[in-house]
């Protein structure tokens, strides 16, 4: 199966047709991120993540779905994130670098994370 074939898979797997009021019949790139955080640690991690979605928000972005699978001591997430083109999440994360918050977040979010480890993935239709 080509790419197109698992990015439909992931967009019809969501039963939603829209996140965020955006349509997913038009997202045409998306980044998918794995990785396990702590279980112990989940609330801190939801807190610290929500304010990393503030900053995305701010600068466009914001359009993602978050998954979660309990797995002892961890917990597994999958997050979607959703964009038009991929130059419009390279605009995006660009803006979200240079913002002051950004690298004490991203610090504190690593340390929830397991081993550090996080796989990533684009998809984007052909």
């Amino acid at each position: 199966m080509g790419q197109t074939g698992v990015l439909s898979d992931i967009l019809l797997g969501l039963g939603t047709s829209y996140i965020n009021n955006v349509s997913l019949y038009k997202v045409m790139f998306v980044k998918v991120y794995r990785y396990k955080i702590k279980r112990h640690d989940f609330r801190k991690w939801k807190k610290n993540s929500d304010a990393a979605c503030r900053i995305y928000r701010k600068y466009g972005g914001g359009n993602s779905k978050r998954l979660f699978k309990k797995d002892g001591n961890f917990i597994s997430v999958v997050e979607l994130d959703y964009y038009k083109l991929k130059k419009d999440c390279l605009k995006i994360t660009k803006q979200v670098d240079k913002d002051s918050k950004t690298d004490a977040l991203f610090q504190e979010f690593l340390s929830y994370v397991r081993n550090k480890r996080i796989s990533k993935e684009e998809f984007e239709t052909v």
